[in-house]
């Protein structure tokens, strides 16, 4: 897994995928729908926290519908949807997120409830630092205040004793697992461990087409479109209502507790100046700041039960089930979409066979692009998928401290690759001497990279990678122009759904076309290089870097 190393959700989603029944695929998934379920059903618990009881709205029973609402309403979101189908820690982290500021909600001041909201948050922090932190101030809010700063504070010392000792003891999974491989950076010493938990390497790595965001303002914009879309407009005015009634019946630190979850979540990405609605990592940070809104509209859909019941002498109950259903249905159409969109994903297969379709027997493939790199290395440790293949990170995860530790751990599974490592290891970029040498004994594929200088003369196009001659060999062996054409055909035949991809698998065809664009342009085939920048911007047509490029080939 990609640093920060997510140690709490490793264990986890390898006790799943231990599961007798379905694929891999299956079972890693499973792990996330199963905690997507946790936290739908903590968000309804959070909701009958909020909405409390009185004998004019019918009692416990009618207050019990609007959490039921509240976990339909969460659950079956497109956002949430979408993480329970995805294989990620979003929805992990949710669940124990939620777990700590709804138990907190249910029992302020409690002693030993501190201590098991301390188990979920240092588990959090194991998992998703960040969001966890953010969601830390909501349960305070819950916890602590209701019983006097000084009071709430003793009482949340076993709580905070606990989340320290757990978080301390999940990441010694990182040194635990530091034999086994991938591992981009040193994991058996005290500062690798901190080093790697810090996501550095991650965040040192985002980038390439399809930039996203554009300041506070734009940002704060997209997150209300993104909320939208997953609660609707309606549901979002029943949700401030809701805040706006919890603020009114001056239960203050209960109301500051639901702001504070609420815009913890939202700041996740806000602040981090990089937020794309269509990026489904993106709908998983905001699931804190989601599930306080759908609490909210339970607390609004029930205070407009009951004063409609005060106001028609009605039956309390069927009123409030009536305006439970206001919190439940409308999410829903969303969710099903996207639930029917996730279940018919097969993307990655068609990228990843295209991937492996022109790599000889033997050959050694440096991968550019992290998520194809990903993706090999799924196919060839879980799936079985071409052993006699070594795959390598093009840059030598440079990123993560020079790329030495990784650098020497190619050299050791791969002997053949010493040479290349070493030249490495002495000037920290890649060794095109050697790298030509290695190809006079094995087959050398590389991914396209705008990043990666190459003589064009030493390259060739081969699918979706490029060939590289050895130092030995006397002429190159370019493919004509013809042969290069017909790659954006190959893409479109290999994923039917083109161009209205998945995000992810957009933006590493975008990026897989554009480095190819450029390396073939360099090459003088420059009637290739349109046709991959035209294919490139059927996928995305305003995106800056590939217009830049299609101007300049003109």
């Amino acid at each position: 897994v990609h640093p920060p190393g997510h140690p709490a959700a490793m264990p986890l989603l390898k006790g799943f995928l231990l599961l007798p029944a379905g694929t891999a695929a299956f079972r890693a998934n499973l792990f996330s729908a199963v905690f997507g379920a946790v936290s739908a059903g903590l968000v309804g618990l959070l909701a009958i926290a909020l909405a409390g009881v009185s004998e004019r709205d019918g009692g416990p029973r009618t207050v019990r519908r609007f959490g039921v609402a509240a976990t339909l309403g969460f659950g079956l979101c497109a956002s949430s949807v979408l993480q329970s189908l995805s294989v990620e820690i979003y929805s992990l982290n949710a669940a124990l997120a939620l777990g700590a500021v709804a138990l907190a909600a249910w029992r302020p001041g409690d002693a030993r409830a501190g201590g098991l909201i301390g188990v979920l948050l240092g588990l959090g922090l194991a998992n998703h630092h960040f969001l966890t932190l953010l969601a830390l101030p909501a349960a305070g809010a819950f916890f602590i205040a209701p019983c006097g700063l000084r009071a709430g504070v003793r009482r949340a010392l076993p709580g905070l004793v606990a989340a320290a000792a757990v978080a301390a003891g999940a990441y010694l999974y990182l040194p635990a697992r530091a034999g086994g491989w991938p591992v981009w950076a040193d994991a058996s010493t005290v500062d690798g461990v901190l080093w790697i938990a810090s996501a550095r390497v991650f965040a040192g790595s985002l980038g390439g087409f399809e930039a996203a965001g554009g300041g506070l303002l734009r940002n704060v914009g997209l997150a209300a479109g993104l909320l939208a879309d997953t609660l609707t407009w309606p549901g979002l005015a029943l949700a401030v209502l809701g805040v706006g009634v919890t603020i009114a019946t001056r239960r203050g630190w209960t109301a500051a507790g639901l702001v504070l979850l609420i815009a913890g979540g939202l700041a996740s990405k806000v602040s981090m100046g990089l937020l794309d609605p269509r990026n489904p990592d993106d709908h998983g940070y905001f699931l804190a700041a989601i599930a306080g809104l759908v609490a909210a509209q339970a607390v609004g859909a029930r205070w407009i039960a009951d004063r409609l019941a005060v106001l028609s002498r009605g039956a309390p109950g069927r009123l409030a089930a009536v305006m439970a259903l206001a919190v439940a249905v409308p999410p829903m159409p969303a969710g099903l979409a996207t639930a029917r969109d996730r279940a018919a994903f097969d993307e990655a297969a068609g990228v990843t066979a295209l991937f492996w379709d022109d790599v000889p027997p033997g050959a050694v493939v440096l991968v550019s692009h992290y998520p194809v790199h990903f993706m090999a290395l799924h196919d060839q440790q879980v799936e079985g998928v071409r052993p006699d293949v070594t795959v390598v990170q093009q840059s030598f995860y440079s990123r993560a401290r020079g790329g030495g530790f990784y650098a020497r751990r190619v050299a050791e599974r791969d002997p053949d690759l010493a040479p290349l490592a070493d030249a490495f290891l002495a000037r920290g970029t890649l060794d095109w001497r050697a790298l030509r040498a290695l190809a006079d004994r094995r087959p050398v594929r590389l991914e396209a990279d705008p990043d990666l200088a190459v003589p064009p003369d030493d390259v060739s196009a081969a699918g979706w990678l490029f060939a590289l001659r050895g130092a030995s060999a006397v002429e190159p062996d370019p493919r004509p122009d013809t042969a290069a054409e017909g790659w954006p055909a190959r893409l479109r035949a290999a994923l039917p759904g083109w161009p209205a991809l998945q995000t992810e698998t957009r933006r590493v065809v975008l990026r897989q076309l554009a480095g190819r664009a450029l390396w073939l342009d360099a090459k003088g085939l420059r009637d290739a290089a349109r046709s991959d920048v035209a294919a490139a911007l059927e996928l995305n047509p305003v995106d800056r870097t590939l217009l830049d490029l299609r101007d300049r080939m003109r």
